[in-house]
């Protein structure tokens, strides 16, 4: 039994983790090696270490998943997962939106891809504050919320017959890396975030699950190189710059790319424009929060004192699409024009006013990506 929360604020979570079966059980072994349970320094979440390996020698396929029972109170069925990681999808037991489903197979009717993000949270109107629970796995799991209060998501499988589903085989992975074929073992990180559930007009809480994500899932990447002083590489053979920001950029931005353009890779259009003469930067900046956990409209100032370019004198630049392949005003005028029977007329959102760039006013709207194309005057 674990308990997460405190006291002070009656947003505690009671739930227990499937464990492995006894030793005297009758019937193949337990699925599950190894789990254990911790809370890492600085870090708001209970993290879920879990090995696991597959005995099929009694001839049966078998999948293997980490069960979790709270008593969240979803009992109305809802669940959510991500989209990609970015935007929440709802969920319901049995259900699809637009057409009545014929329930044929309960369990795997009712899984959905689980990129990192798996949540459930307690119906509106229960008498202590509202909560919801957070799953954040470590790579991409099939996952699902079957019955009230349950998370699950499967770490596991080993197929003795094949699905018919393009593979043309069993999905029946064996180590046999010491020359002896062994059951594969599978390592594995869960992390679960319990927050209150944000209510509306409340812009200052944010939902805590956005910022867990990118250190789980986009950690910094040191990367080191043997210094040698009689052959220092050429300044234009790095794709990368050095930035010295002393202001931190605001919690929901994240920059995406920050790369140096040489002529090799820098698209002809955009050579001619502006980097023909200066060295350019392609830049990707994402605001990572939707509306409904906290964000709005943020703004940033890239050439101010103590901002993100700093140390450059920043020329020309304009706005391109998420791609680079095209700049906005190309894209605008040469988008395809669509027409919908008995909607009426759809107002179409203009970029041509976003194309000539005022580097000390960049707006981004809650989960809206934009790149530029940044000459720099060394």
């Amino acid at each position: 039994m674990l308990i997460m929360g405190g006291d002070k604020n009656k947003n505690t979570l009671r739930m227990q983790i499937g464990s492995p079966a006894p030793d005297d059980q009758t019937g193949p072994s337990p699925l599950i090696e190894n789990l254990t349970i911790q809370i890492p320094p600085k870090e708001p979440a209970v993290l879920i270490t879990w090995s696991v390996a597959i005995d099929v020698s009694d001839g049966t396929g078998k999948e293997a998943v980490l069960l979790l029972e709270t008593d969240v109170a979803n009992d109305d069925g809802n669940f959510y997962t991500d989209s990609n990681g970015r935007d929440w999808v709802h969920r319901k037991v049995n259900y699809r939106k637009g057409w009545r489903l014929q329930v044929t197979d309960p369990v795997a009717m009712n899984y959905y891809p689980i990129n990192s993000g798996l949540r459930i949270m307690d119906q509106p109107g229960e008498a202590c504050k509202a909560r919801q629970l957070t799953l954040v796995p470590d790579r991409a799991h099939g996952g699902a919320s079957l019955l009230p209060g349950q998370l699950e998501i499967m770490v596991h499988r080993r197929c003795l017959v094949d699905d018919w589903r393009g593979v043309d085989e069993a999905l029946n992975e064996v180590d046999c890396s010491t020359g002896i074929c062994l059951p594969k073992m599978v390592t594995g990180e869960t992390r679960l975030l319990l927050d209150p559930v944000r209510a509306e007009g409340r812009g200052e809480v944010y939902d805590s699950y956005r910022e867990l994500t990118h250190q789980v899932r986009l950690p910094l990447l040191p990367v080191f190189t043997r210094d040698d002083p009689k052959h220092q590489p050429r300044a234009d053979s790095w794709s990368s710059l050095p930035v010295s920001s002393r202001r931190a950029l605001p919690r929901e931005v994240q920059v995406l790319t920050l790369e140096l353009l040489t002529h090799e890779n820098t698209p002809k259009l955009y050579y001619d424009k502006a980097c023909a003469h200066h060295r350019c930067i392609l830049l990707r900046l994402a605001n990572t929060y939707a509306q409904e956990e906290g964000s709005t409209a943020v703004e940033l100032d890239l050439a101010g004192r103590g901002a993100l370019l700093e140390g450059f004198e920043l020329g020309r630049g304009f706005e391109v699409t998420l791609n680079a392949g095209r700049d906005l005003e190309t894209a605008e005028k040469e988008r395809l024009k669509w027409s919908s029977v008995g909607g009426g007329e759809t107002e179409v959102l203009s970029h041509a006013e976003r194309c000539d760039v005022d580097w000390r006013r960049i707006t981004l709207e809650p989960l809206q990506i934009r790149t530029f194309i940044v000459s720099l005057v060394l």
